[in-house]
């Protein structure tokens, strides 16, 4: 294209190389655009950047604004707020983020992005970066969104939910009941058995349940047998024999277009009460994008 022409859509309205659309908004410079630029820095990142997954993450139902922030007042008594520009693309950010501001928030888009912002420079929001290679086009950076949801990672060591392995967070949950166990019929048990073996003897599922499985994503095998009951998912199987029906651990999995939930955490043989472990939310696109890495793995 020559020099000094711009691009335009079919409405006439310019855009940028990718097609974006450039919104102005109006910003808190102090509260709101600074604390934001500052944190996008630390982790090198650009404010586009951080804007454009905001507004996409809310858009999508990723994210929520919560109440204002303490201290937030109007426009005219705040001589700071200036107009920044932000190039969006329309259906993916901008439209998707606009609608749920108005039908859900009621406010407008503007609003939607400065509380937004306000919450990503305080803290309250997580943009955790991963860089990715490219096919030698470069390296990438995308989102996994952690605005009050949970992480997931399916790995050869085991399951992780944020950064810790589902085994042990579930052997921490199982521990007191299986010390209680033990005292009430310490006949049942041998002299070398301790608790320890007994809270969270449990293994990872084979392989040919992972990608391109669909067992944890509500499409589970019906394991164990006669146990399992509808909505419920094996997560884990006995460590001594790897039998279903000896030794397993299930939970409610439910997914939505946007999140997958774990929830109802149960052991197949035991009424321990395991309430205090989750429930887990986590992001669709992160989960998926877990669950496919183990088809390279395995």
């Amino acid at each position: 294209m020559p020099s000094g022409v711009r691009r335009k859509d079919a409405d006439g309205r310019p855009v940028d190389s990718l097609g974006r659309h450039r919104y102005p908004i109006a910003i808190d410079t102090e509260r709101e655009y600074d604390p934001a630029a500052e944190r996008a820095r630390r982790e090198r990142v650009t404010m586009q950047w951080v804007v454009q997954s905001l507004t996409r993450a809310y858009g999508a139902g990723l994210v929520d604004l919560g109440p204002p922030s303490p201290g937030a007042v109007g426009r005219a008594s705040r001589p700071y707020v200036q107009t920044r520009q932000f190039w969006l693309h329309r259906d993916a950010e901008h439209d998707a983020a606009q609608r749920r501001a108005l039908d859900r928030d009621g406010v407008g888009f503007s609003t939607a992005v400065r509380r937004l912002l306000r919450a990503y420079g305080e803290g309250q929001i997580d943009l955790h970066v991963v860089v990715v290679d490219k096919r030698g086009e470069g390296a990438a950076r995308h989102c996994q969104y952690r605005a009050g949801m949970d992480s997931i990672e399916f790995a050869a060591a085991g399951i992780s939910v944020n950064g810790l392995r589902l085994l042990d967070l579930v052997r921490q949950a199982e521990l007191p009941f299986a010390i209680q166990e033990m005292r009430e019929r310490p006949e049942a048990f041998g002299p070398e058995d301790g608790p320890e073996e007994l809270a969270g003897a449990y293994t990872d599922l084979l392989p040919n349940y992972y990608w391109p499985s669909r067992h944890f994503l509500g499409e589970p095998r019906d394991e164990p047998l006669g146990i399992r009951e509808d909505g419920e998912t094996m997560l884990l199987t006995c460590s001594g024999c790897g039998m279903a029906e000896c030794w397993s651990f299930l939970a409610r999995v439910e997914v939505t277009e946007t999140t997958v939930r774990w929830s109802g955490f149960r052991n197949s043989h035991s009424d321990w009460d395991l309430s205090a472990l989750g429930p887990f939310v986590f992001s669709r696109p992160q989960y998926e994008q877990a669950l496919r890495r183990t088809e390279a793995a395995h």
